[in-house]
């Protein structure tokens, strides 16, 4: 019994072993078949791309002149800014209408954007995948010139497979064009500083010093800076002032040095 049973458990084993060989044949088929029956994509990054960036400095001390400042307010800065000029590819629906498929009806209306998702080519014939939901999983095909292929796709695995049902454009003519949107970005101060006036506390003028630090995730660093509260002259960092008067709520002063 035990050398029966001995050959029993390897013939299951065997069969086990075939079993799995058989499994693993079954999924390289039909990794086949998805490979023959799709199509590659050449898929875009749906960043914005950044065309330039321009560096504006906006300095507002002004020597010689008496200027004044609220409490909570800027005395003096320097501030440096990163403008930011981005595009992007898109296409633009040039009439009201709408397109059908599997499972999908959309409507557009004139005007509408929507973004490349990538590019494919179908039988020798090139187009542009534009999302058909918000998942951008099922897509619409463009051509060059803008008309939509009369099937719809679903993307799986990185690749397009094309859906049974065709699509139905309304009005039949209906199309789009390609398209580029442009953006222009200010950001927050990357370098240079601003100085505050805080107003009178224990006696003394107090002022808050910020350091705009590009290397720095946060806005930057500041110091509070307190001087006797009282005309005079005082230098902070590079900076030479000449207080004229001074108040709780206000400070009257000259830029005489910078």
């Amino acid at each position: 019994m035990k050398k029966i049973f001995v050959l029993a458990c390897a013939a299951f084993l065997s069969s086990c072993a075939i079993h799995a060989g058989e499994h693993r044949l079954l999924e390289e088929r039909d990794s086949w078949f998805f490979e023959q029956g799709s199509y590659a994509i050449e898929f875009f990054s749906q960043e914005p791309k950044l065309l330039k960036t321009e560096y504006i400095t906006e300095d507002s001390r002004r020597k010689g002149l008496v200027t004044s400042a609220y409490a909570g307010k800027s005395m003096l800065s320097q501030k440096t800014y990163a403008k930011k000029y981005t595009i992007k590819n898109e296409v633009e629906a040039v009439m009201k209408g709408s397109l059908g498929g599997e499972g999908i009806a959309v409507d557009f209306y004139k005007g509408d954007k929507l973004p490349i998702i990538g590019q494919v080519q179908v039988n020798g014939e090139d187009f542009v995948l534009i999302p058909a939901d918000t998942g951008n999983e099922y897509v619409f095909l463009v051509r060059r010139d803008g008309s939509v292929y009369n099937r719809s796709g679903v993307i799986r695995n990185n690749r397009l497979v094309l859906l049974l049902d065709d699509v139905n454009p309304k009005p039949y003519d209906f199309r789009f064009r390609p398209t580029e949107t442009s953006a222009v970005e200010t950001t927050k101060p990357v370098a240079g500083f601003d100085l505050q006036y805080e107003g009178i506390k224990n006696g003394q003028m107090v002022m808050t010093y910020f350091v705009f630090n590009p290397q720095d995730s946060s806005n930057g660093t500041f110091e509070t800076l307190a001087f006797p509260a009282k005309v005079g002259v005082y230098r902070i960092n590079d900076i030479k002032l000449k207080v004229v008067n001074v108040s709780p709520a206000k400070i009257d002063y000259i830029v005489m040095d910078i």
